[in-house]
């Protein structure tokens, strides 16, 4: 499959990578040279210094026999115009990052096809979605949901007054009741599936998968000091901050935002007055502002404006000043995760990579129904339909020679969820997910196949 990536930021680097990596023919286009010369060396794809938007430039990367195009430039215009372009030359699959909320929610009103767009990727709404995900999920330092919300994947870090810190995982599914599954253990930088004989540490992320009904009985066991979230503290009215303010009263008792620019922050009071939602003038920085806002009453803290580092700075003050509640941040820099978990803030969420997981969902079709890539980008887990060729069915799981790296954590049959053992068999038209270890993915959807 030959695959136009228009655009050579942080989304298209990332996708670039992926992809080539599991064999499409990738080729990457940007105005940029500097932008290019990061994947040179790194990526095996096509590499064109030029703009997509061009018919001239377009027309030189061969786009009549390219299968799909994925516009993430740093315009939504210009992802717009090239997409529909695109759908002028015939291509059968475009995609179009959209920054502004309000374009991304055309599509309620306006089918995106008009547009020349099948898939409209925003960053900005999935980052809202996802946060609020994790609000509802308090303990969860990953919130995936599948199947329309019957499956839950969550990642749980094990706290110290944990019962199950020190045991073997065998010696934890006898000791947690239910049918729920631990799919991979996190520990560092390392994502892994474990065995029964290993034992889970203090500080450990375990990804759990389970019936959404039945996990959040099974949460505690990880962190029994997990407490119910009824107050949030935002800092940031962007149109993002606002949109979730607005989401989160919804559900939540008390919901405050703070945004330091007066234009701003009059007219994110204006639209959320009607929805509760408390608007102050200020800075994260402000201690006393903070303590106005309520911090100490708060649950979780989410810094989701544009400065990376007042988001960090005010996340970590509310973990100074605050009740022991979580605070969330939000990055535009993926390099920064891993110094942000050196502090203790883990839940730390960078919309370009989520883009990325949306993307890789949309394009890959056929067997593979949905792809939940972890932030670590490390491990995902991928859903497949098991066609009525598949030479999996009937077999005992215990027997099937899955390829190194996967694991079957969960099969949905009909409307019944199933968190299979050994002796658990496939049926034609069973919607399987697995968990696959970084560089399994390839090997994995060709079994599938």
């Amino acid at each position: 499959m030959r695959v136009l990536i228009a655009g050579a930021g942080t989304i298209g680097y990332h996708l670039a990578v992926s992809l080539a990596a599991e064999g499409y023919d990738v080729v990457v286009a940007d105005t940029r040279p500097e932008r290019l010369s990061r994947l040179e060396n790194s990526v095996d794809c096509q590499l064109v210094n030029g703009s997509a938007g061009s018919p001239l430039v377009m027309e030189g990367l061969g786009i009549r026999s390219t299968d799909v195009v994925i516009a993430v430039t740093e315009s939504d215009a210009s992802n717009l115009m090239i997409c529909r372009l695109a759908a002028y030359y015939g291509v059968p699959e475009k995609m179009a990052r959209v920054r502004d909320l309000e374009l991304a929610a055309v599509d309620a009103i306006v089918p995106s096809e008009h547009f020349g767009v099948d898939h409209i990727i925003s960053p900005e709404l999935l980052t809202v979605e996802h946060i609020e995900r994790l609000v509802l999920c308090p303990g969860a330092t990953e919130a995936i949901d599948f199947e329309r919300g019957r499956i839950a994947l969550r990642g749980l870090t094990v706290s110290e007054d944990s019962s199950i810190a020190g045991l073997r995982i065998a010696d934890i599914k006898a000791k947690v009741p239910g049918e729920w599954l631990l799919a991979a253990v996190r520990r560092g930088s390392r994502v892994f599936i474990p065995h029964g004989t290993d034992n889970l540490r203090l500080g450990d992320t375990a990804y759990v998968i389970a019936a959404t009904a039945s996990i959040e009985g099974i949460m505690p066991a990880f962190d029994p000091h997990i407490r119910p979230v009824r107050s949030a503290l935002v800092f940031g009215g962007g149109v993002a901050g606002m949109e979730l303010a607005r989401r989160l009263r919804q559900r939540l008792r008390r919901v405050t935002l703070i945004e330091p620019d007066s234009k701003r922050a009059e007219h994110a009071a204006q639209l959320l007055d009607k929805d509760g939602v408390e608007v102050l003038l200020g800075s994260a920085l402000d201690e006393e502002l903070l303590l106005r806002g309520g911090l100490e009453r708060a649950d979780v803290f989410i810094g989701i404006s544009p400065d990376d580092e007042n988001n960090f700075v005010g996340a970590l003050l509310f973990r100074k000043l605050g009740a022991g509640g979580t605070p969330i941040v939000v990055t535009s820099q993926p390099h920064y995760l891993d110094v942000l978990e050196s502090v203790d803030l883990d839940l730390a969420i960078n919309p370009r990579l989520l883009a990325v997981n949306a993307t890789l969902r949309y394009l890959r079709g056929g067997s593979v129904l949905s792809v939940a890539r972890l932030r670590d980008e490390d491990a995902e887990m991928v859903e497949f339909r098991l066609s009525t060729r598949s030479s999996a069915i009937g077999i005992p799981l215990k027997d099937l020679k899955l390829p190194g790296g996967a694991l079957i954590t969960a099969v949905l049959r009909g409307e019944a969820v199933h968190i299979p053992g050994g002796l658990f068999r496939l049926a034609a038209e069973d919607r399987v997910l697995v968990f696959l270890e970084a560089g399994a993915a390839r090997t994995v959807r060709a079994w599938f196949r």
